[in-house]
């Protein structure tokens, strides 16, 4: 199991009533699954009592550095889906970040003025060192799409293409500490199973399939920050996190749930109208 942490208990136990210290916590993330780990965060009124989101490091693709054409952004894509990341975390004042990673000036933003306890990502395109990884003291984690099953699985800046090409029936978002290397680290938690919608992608081009894919799971990532966050913290998980509960540690296969609850109602951000409308 995780290891709950201990630092926002009240620095005064003769006064229970005291405020605790908020959790700081960062995003790196692009696309829809950055989108949905930021806007899940923003959008639970319980948890924003017990967190702050201090800054938000984003993909560029027009500049170098991200390894755009490998990704998601080599498919066709619209300039609002590569700034509705940084047009969300800027409509709730959250400081944005747009450059190198691995620079002396990142390292000191993230160490001086974000100071995050925890960071989540998804999509997001540099490799971090262990400067970065060893800033917040409770660790980064990273949300990356695999089969289900195993861990790694699915590694690599294409993962639906690989269940694309050996016919995987179905995906999961896997919550992993980051390490210096891609989808690499250690193994938390697997998202529900994601059936694979063949049938209806049947007459989509390869990169409307990817982006696809990206939209029908990106709210998984969502929730799954959201309920591993409120695990960390020591809150209680909400009804629909019920999944969650107790499941932070590896499962064999035959452990893995095969249910897949209906996305009618998730929103997605309006491509064409505006982000902050959510």
């Amino acid at each position: 199991m995780i290891t709950k942490v201990t630092y926002l208990q009240s620095d005064d136990p003769s006064n229970p009533n005291k405020p605790t210290q908020k959790t700081r916590v960062a995003v790196f993330g692009s696309f829809y699954r950055g989108y949905h780990i930021l806007n899940n965060l923003l959008n639970d009124p319980e948890l924003a009592k017990r967190i702050e989101i201090v800054g938000v490091a984003t993909d560029d693709p027009t500049k170098p550095g991200v390894s755009a054409k490998k990704r998601v952004w080599q498919y066709p894509h619209t300039e609002q889906e590569e700034q509705m990341v940084e047009e969300l975390a800027k409509k709730h004042g959250i400081p944005v970040y747009k450059g190198k990673v691995k620079t002396q000036e990142f390292y000191d933003l993230l160490k001086n003025d974000w100071k995050p306890d925890i960071v989540y990502m998804g999509t997001f395109g540099q490799l971090l060192d262990e400067a970065i990884i060893n800033t917040p003291k409770h660790g980064i984690y990273n949300m990356h799409p695999s089969d289900g099953v195993n861990w790694p699985s699915c590694v690599g800046p294409n993962p639906f293409e690989q269940m694309f090409e050996t016919k995987k029936p179905f995906c999961s978002i896997t919550l992993h500490k980051a390490n210096p290397r891609f989808d690499d680290g250690e193994f938390t938690a697997f998202s529900q199973r994601i059936p694979i919608p063949y049938d209806d992608m049947e007459h989509m081009t390869l990169g409307e399939k990817v982006v696809h894919m990206h939209q029908l799971t990106s709210p998984f990532a969502g929730e799954l920050a959201n309920a591993h966050l409120r695990s960390e913290i020591g809150m209680s998980l909400a009804q629909s996190q019920d999944f969650y509960s107790n499941k932070f540690e590896k499962k064999s296969a035959a452990a893995l749930p095969t249910s897949y609850r209906a996305r009618l109602n998730v929103e997605q951000p309006s491509i064409g109208g505006s982000i902050g409308s959510m």
